[in-house]
This record gives C-alpha cells, structure tokens and sequence, in this order.
C-alpha cells in the first residue's frame, strides 16, 4: 500500500468514526438538544421560551412563558404550578409523563390552561421573581411544589454552569459527550462556571431566612391577587419512608395564612418497595412519581384558598 493510499484509508477510517460518533451520540443517547436555559436579572435563571427538544428519547416542551407546558391558547382561566426540578421532571421524564400534563387533560374540557413553572434548583425566591414578572390576571390557582431542600435555597446570580445550565446548542452530539460528560470524568474543564469569586459567602441560617421571607411574599403576591393558593410538600427519600412529610418550615408557615398543604403520596405505603417505585434518587421522582404528584395537585386544587393577609 502506498503512502498516498495510506492517507486516504487513514483519512476515511476517520471521517467513519466521527460520522459513527455522531451518530451513536445523536440517535442511541439522545444527545445534542439540551434545553437551554437563559439568565435572568430577577429570576436568576429560567428555560429559554419557545423550545421543543427530544432528550435522552424524551421531549421537552417550553412555551412562550418559559413554562414547561404547551402553548397558552385562548384560554381564560390559568393553574400555576410553580417548582424546582421535581415538578419539571429534567430530562429523564417525556412531556407526556409530567404531573402536570395529566392535570391539563383533567382540566382542559372546561378551557382551563395548567402552566408548569419550573426549573432545576429553584427556591421560593426564583418562584417570587418569577410571578413578579409576569400578568397573573388570569391566574385562578397556584400550587407551589416544595421540599426539604427548599429551605436554604436562595438565588446567587453567579454565571450559569454550561454543563447544567447550557445558554447554547453544542455544535454536535459528539461534542457535547465530549464536552459535557467525557471530559468532566476526566477532571477536565469540570469547573467551569461552578464558582464566582465575587459572590460573598452566605451562612446557612441566613439562607433559612432569606427563603422563609420569600416564601412569605409569595403567599403575600398571591393574597394581593386574590389567587388561591396550596402547597404541595415533596418529601425527600429518606422522609419518605420515616413517614415525614417534609418541607416542614414553609407548610408551618403556609398553615399559619390558611394555605392548605398536601403532601406527596399520603395515601402511598411508606415502604421501600413504595420509594423504589416512585424515586429516581433521594429526591427526584419516576413517571410513577409524576403520576403520585398529579394527585396532589388535583386535591391542592380543590382546597386551594387566598393566602390570609400576613400578620
């Protein structure tokens, strides 16, 4: 074989396993279309509006809103259900499978639009800055979504960490394995915009009240609204089979202003067999999860009330 041979052979052996790569990256792992996320001066962060992606074989719909939900239409009456990853699902959970998808099918008849406000680590105050930006004159009903975890959850407004918060499409499949999860296993560019210097340290006790204030003045937004408002408590794994409830600082706090609070599978056998069913981890949940928080939300639903005026 000649030289000039051999480089040719060489050359499509690689242009095969780049197209083969990509391929494999693209089709069998579902990568290449993250939802994107955008930052916000507020919020602190939300999804980017108006995506439609398949992720890991699952789709993903944003709308105009930045709402994990499809579009608005004409409808004339509108339920919140506002959350962190729990209700939003991620990326192992298809739009078809989320609580609050089977929710607007219940609904829909009556010309009821369910919006799924969410996004991976919010907290009371992304939920408050989220409802402060946007007309709420058509919403009947919020239902906020919270857990255990909730309650040192406040926003710091560092960079968005491209391996989680991803403002731009990769420019391949192949590049984002690489890039995303080949590379940070290997300790490379693993770090990258996970800190900011300039953000001051804050204790945790401080985060306890920061998010118990904001918690507040959401209930206070939804009173001024005259919103009925509920909460669900997601219990954590672990809470889950201690037969806890979990989120006990804001479901405490929420009773004290008449706001009803229902807890994730109450009438579930708090087994382990029951958590395998329903968890994917210590805290995020499986279709079945989704499927046990659509109950919730419909009993939060029916006995929702306007948040008492804050003493």
């Amino acid at each position: 074989m000649t030289m000039k041979s051999l480089a040719s052979w060489t050359i499509a052996l690689i242009v095969v396993g780049v197209v083969a790569c990509e391929l494999v990256a693209r089709f069998a792992l579902g990568l290449g279309t993250p939802p994107l996320s955008v930052a916000h001066e507020t919020i602190e962060y939300m999804f980017k509006p108006n995506q439609d992606v398949d992720r890991f074989g699952n789709r993903q719909l944003y709308n105009a809103h930045g709402m994990r939900s499809g579009p608005v239409g004409e409808s004339d009456r509108w339920i919140l259900a506002i959350g962190d990853s729990v209700l939003n699902g991620g990326n192992l959970t298809d739009q078809d499978e989320l609580a609050t998808t089977e929710l607007a099918k219940d609904v829909a008849a009556d010309g009821v639009f369910v919006g799924n406000v969410s996004a991976g680590s919010w907290g009371p105050a992304n939920a408050l800055a989220w409802v402060q930006a946007h007309d709420l004159g058509l919403v009947e009903t919020a239902v906020f979504v919270t857990h255990t975890q909730d309650e040192t959850d406040v926003p710091r407004f560092g960079p968005l960490n491209p391996q989680t918060h991803p403002t731009e499409a990769p420019m391949s499949a192949a590049v984002e394995l690489l890039t995303r999860y080949v590379a940070p296993r290997l300790g490379i560019g693993s770090g990258a915009g996970r800190t900011n210097p300039s953000i001051s340290p804050i204790t945790e006790e401080d985060k306890r009240q920061s998010a118990d204030e904001a918690f507040g003045d959401l209930l206070t937004v939804f009173a001024q609204e005259e919103i009925k408002a509920c909460i669900v408590a997601h219990p954590l794994r672990e809470e889950f089979l201690a037969g806890e409830p979990g989120a006990s600082r804001f479901t405490s706090h929420a009773k004290t202003r008449d706001v009803p609070v229902v807890s994730l599978g109450e009438d579930v056998p708090r087994t382990p067999a029951s958590a395998e069913r329903l968890y994917r981890d210590t805290i995020h949940i499986t279709a079945a999860g989704q499927a046990e928080l659509a109950k919730a939300l419909r009993t939060c639903i029916d006995t929702a009330r306007v948040p008492r005026a804050s003493l």
